[in-house]
């Protein structure tokens, strides 16, 4: 990425490859938390580290500034932004399911 992006901002990559094949429709696409929304992740995180007796590094909580999603919905269908409330709201309800 060329430049750091602000709070709540995106940015989406095109012509994404894993491997040596490409995907079809593939869409990447990185997404800065809000203040509010990291501090949320923090706590969880922090929470979890703990259990397990580790100290988080300075390249981890800089990665948890963001949410980074690999998606193959229509890019005509669903903004980069429609996307993160879909996948915010698909969470819950896996956990539900899982519980």
């Amino acid at each position: 990425m060329g430049h750091p992006l602000g709070e709540g901002e995106a940015i989406e990559v095109e012509h994404v490859y894993i491997g040596h094949e490409r995907l079809s429709v593939p869409r990447l696409i990185f997404r800065r938390l809000t203040a509010e929304e990291w501090q949320k992740r923090m706590a969880y995180v922090q929470k979890k580290e703990k259990r397990k007796g580790k100290a988080l590094t300075r390249q981890t909580l800089e990665q948890k500034k963001y949410h980074i999603l690999l998606t193959n919905l229509p890019q005509e269908s669903f903004d980069g932004q429609q996307v993160y409330e879909l996948y915010s709201l698909r969470w819950p309800i896996e956990w539900l399911f899982k519980a």
